[in-house]
């Protein structure tokens, strides 16, 4: 599902880092995430995950580009994840 929201955020190959259930349940039994993507360009997005009451689908309630922070450089999950879109440091 997250994978999916992402990619209808035009992004196509991009790697999780930062994910974090929330403690609510989403109605088709599902957690709320909250997480960070970053992008082959580099491109760092935040993201929560929420319920479209009018669809009845889960989607993403927030969405926005963020500055890469330069302490995350030394965070082993930030790296893994430049690493898996190719842009190990």
């Amino acid at each position: 599902m997250l994978r999916r929201l992402i990619e209808e955020r035009g992004l196509r190959d991009f790697a999780f880092f930062f994910l974090t259930g929330e403690g609510r349940m989403l109605p088709n039994g599902l957690e709320v995430t909250s997480g960070t993507v970053v992008d082959r360009t580099g491109a760092v997005h935040s993201f929560w995950t929420a319920w479209d009451k009018d669809r009845q689908v889960p989607t993403l309630s927030r969405w926005r580009k963020l500055d890469p922070n330069p302490d995350w450089l030394d965070d082993e999950e930030y790296q893994a994840a430049l690493a898996a879109v190719g842009l190990a440091q």
